[in-house]
């Protein structure tokens, strides 16, 4: 008989570093050719690679609050339950999307496109969800920028039945 591995097993396993909201990740590669400044965007603060990926362990539970990143971002199911990404666009548009392998509605894999407001959340009672992220470019702390709840409102003012998911996918503090 097989027991599934808890989400803290998972961790321990793959040797992965804790995020302060209770997931877990690791580097996994980043492209060995640089994009110059001159080769990027303006908005891009320097060079990056290529791309880069990080494996992202999601346990029951846990979310991430509304961000969105200069780069587009890669989600891609590895193992484990089902996570739901919730999307707003620029125009105020919102839309959640299963990654995984479960739900029939489920995507294997699905990419954000840049300058999108995301926010991942596992949609798990008691498992895990597995990903492989991928930026291209590639990650900097730099080009990621955390919503406040106020602006996601304000955007998103034509859709009140998206306030409650806005409200608990935000921190309540301005800019």
């Amino acid at each position: 008989m097989h027991i599934p591995l808890t989400s803290t097993q998972v961790a321990e396993k793959f040797d992965m570093i804790p995020i302060p909201n209770g997931a877990y990740f690791k580097p996994h590669e980043a492209s060995n050719e640089i994009l110059n400044s001159e080769g990027l965007p303006e908005q891009f603060s320097g060079p990056r690679p290529r791309y880069s990926s990080i494996n992202l362990l999601i346990p029951a539970g846990v979310k991430f609050n509304f961000h969105r990143a200069l780069s587009s971002e890669t989600f891609e199911h590895l193992e484990g339950e089902d996570m739901a990404l919730h999307l707003i666009d620029s125009n105020g548009r919102y839309q959640r999307i299963l990654v995984g392998h479960h739900d029939p509605t489920a995507m294997a894999q699905y990419v954000v496109p840049p300058r999108t407001w995301f926010a991942e959340a596992s949609i798990s009672k008691d498992g895990y969800s597995l990903l492989r992220v991928t930026n291209e470019p590639g990650f900097h702390a730099d080009d990621i920028v955390q919503a406040t709840r106020e602006e996601l409102m304000i955007l998103c003012h034509d859709q009140p039945n998206i306030s409650e998911i806005i409200i608990s996918m935000t921190l309540n503090r301005d800019h």
